[in-house]
């Protein structure tokens, strides 16, 4: 008896080796750190950042532009006058500032400043030449485009701007959007696992009792109370047995390696993990609320529906760009500036600030595009855009309508179910204890045990996996309604 006892206090040091290093892991653990560091949370992010750009490129639509040139030449040619040059040198400098502004119209100032050289031939008498030469000439203009019709307003501006901050409204929904997604993901992996460690447990139960029958079935065997014939069958069943739990251990490696690279962990932890689900009452709160009361919530706190509402009013800013250019132009021109014309060319510099010699002027311009193919094709598309997000928000709804009814006919369904396992599991402990001690009475058979542990084995399984789901059935619940999301942004 002294190695029995040497053996069972070995084993029972291991198994509080094996409970102190046992990790456990609640579903508010993995709730909170799979939105720790995501790649997938991480694309959406750097979208909304690159959302920010569209508003450097729409503060580009009132950069102004400036331009200058110089521009000299030697022109020689006959002249049809025995008395004109025949070679003309010019040299001219020209410059133009441009600017947008918020309104639709704009300001263009030119400067054209010329320096004109005549030559003569020899013969020529000095009486026929310009008494100018070189001459120098200055022209200053300020023109100011106001558009009467196509650009009023800026609408390409002003409701660029509207487009680009709902744009940025629905790239961060977005990163939401993936948050409950793998939310979702990750609760449905901790429940998985949940279920496997169960199944290790019965498997590891159901293990133990038929090695005990084989134990007694082997004395009995010494003893010529029991065939051979029995005894091999009981080895069989307890070959399937850790058949069976070999495979629920295979489960629960491959639900650990999955939740760990969802949660993007080391690769130690995960083999000492196993999960708290006592702990989840924080997160598995009972549904108070009716179906009509959860898919209200869902409106109100669901991403999706914060992503549809800005991709919409997107599009409607969107359209009043489009139907703007719809519009032909009419512009309203209006010129003034000043002239120079010197022999001088520091006169001609100091007059051209002078509006003496003056040029002013009032214009009317119109231009239309035939047909306008492309506003139409764009405004088209827009609209259609605009109908596929209005047809996914009630697709939306209503998918959120079979989630919670679905997740509400499973709550109810796996609450009655466990009850119903819950007396089950009762009576086939008590109909296999019975039966067992029949058998050691000799008066049942080894075929009857083995059915009997079977069912025992049956009817555990289903009464624990009942429970697991019952706390799914909730959590997809609040997952539906946009509580969990939620109660990790207040901080809970």
């Amino acid at each position: 008896m002294m190695w029995l006892r040497t053996v069972v206090l070995s084993l029972s040091c291991a198994l509080c080796v094996m409970t102190a290093q046992a990790t456990p892991i609640t579903l508010g653990y993995v709730l909170h750190q799979v939105l720790q560091e995501q790649p997938s949370l991480a694309l959406a992010a750097l979208n909304e950042s690159l959302q920010g750009v569209n508003e450097q490129q729409r503060a580009a639509l009132l950069d102004g532009q400036w331009g200058v040139a110089l521009n000299g030449s030697d022109e020689k040619k006959p002249s049809p006058s025995p008395f004109g040059s025949n070679i003309t040198n010019l040299a001219v400098l020209s410059a133009n500032i441009s600017q947008p502004l918020a309104d639709g119209s704009s300001i263009t100032s030119t400067l054209s400043y010329s320096r004109t050289r005549l030559r003569y031939p020899t013969t020529t008498s000095t009486f026929f030449r310009a008494s100018l030469n070189p001459v120098y000439e200055s022209k200053i203009d300020v023109i100011y485009r106001y558009p009467l019709l196509q650009g009023h307003g800026n609408p390409a501006y002003q409701q660029q701007a509207q487009v680009n901050a709902w744009g940025e409204q629905a790239a961060h929904w977005q990163v939401a959007v993936q948050q409950e997604q793998l939310l979702g993901q990750a609760a449905a992996i901790y429940y998985q696992l949940a279920a496997n460690e169960i199944s290790v447990r019965i498997a590891e139960d159901a293990v133990h009792r038929v090695a005990q029958l084989l134990k007694y079935q082997r004395k009995r065997e010494a003893f010529g109370l029991v065939e051979a014939a029995d005894r091999l069958q009981t080895e069989a069943l307890l070959a399937t047995r850790q058949a069976s739990l070999v495979q629920a251990k295979a489960a629960i490696h491959s639900s650990r390696t999955t939740l760990q690279r969802l949660l993007l962990l080391p690769d130690a932890p995960a083999s000492s993990w196993h999960t708290d689900t006592a702990a989840d009452t924080t997160w598995l709160s009972p549904i108070l609320h009716s179906d009509g009361a959860l898919l209200a919530d869902a409106k109100r706190q669901r991403p999706i529906f914060h992503l549809l509402q800005a991709q919409v009013e997107a599009a409607d800013a969107q359209d009043r760009v489009l139907q703007d250019q719809l519009r032909p132009q009419l512009n309203l021109i209006g010129q003034v500036g000043s002239r120079a014309l010197t022999g001088l060319s520091m006169r001609t510099t100091n007059d051209s600030f002078d509006l003496r010699d003056r040029y002013v002027g009032v214009g009317v311009e119109f231009k239309d595009t035939l047909g306008k193919h492309g506003t139409k094709a764009a405004l088209a598309r827009n609209g259609l855009q605009r109908e596929q997000v209005l047809l996914q928000h009630w697709q939306t709804i209503e998918q959120i309508r079979t989630d919670i009814a679905t997740a509400r006919t499973d709550l109810n369904n796996a609450r009655q179910n466990y009850l119903a396992m819950q007396q089950r599991m009762k009576a086939e402990r008590r109909k296999y204890d019975a039966e067992l001690q029949r058998y050691r009475e000799g008066r049942s058979d080894t075929a009857t045990i083995v059915q009997f542990s079977g069912d025992l084995r049956n009817a555990e399984l289903q009464a624990a996996l009942q429970q697991i789901t019952i706390e799914l059935a909730r959590l997809r619940l609040h997952l539906a309604a946009g509580d969990i999301l939620m109660a990790l942004k207040n901080g809970t």
